[in-house]
């Protein structure tokens, strides 16, 4: 009924499934009102990770699915311009 936006004090979720050669990450940011798409970071190890994947925000939890396989894992919360609003913590691909 009013307008308002939510900005959580917590970190967006990553979370990952392998099936095959297949690898879908799902991020979500409860209560985070502004994002518009999600950047999956991908890579070796935490502390080497770059942008691997994006994709519109479509629910509570996006799905993306990977073009290659990665180690570890990131989600990046962008706002409708691009602007990341935040980074979930690195999580290893299981």
């Amino acid at each position: 009924r009013f307008m308002w936006q939510g900005m959580p004090v917590t970190k967006p979720s990553v979370a990952s499934r392998v099936r095959g050669r297949t690898t879908t990450v799902y991020a979500s940011w409860n209560g985070a009102t502004q994002v518009a798409s999600w950047r999956i970071l991908g890579g070796s190890s935490p502390t080497r990770l770059s942008a691997v994947a994006s994709g519109r925000k479509t629910g509570f939890e996006t799905g993306i699915r990977l073009p290659h396989g990665e180690s570890y894992v990131a989600t990046q919360a962008l706002d409708g311009h691009g602007k990341v609003l935040g980074t979930s913590k690195p999580a290893k691909v299981s």
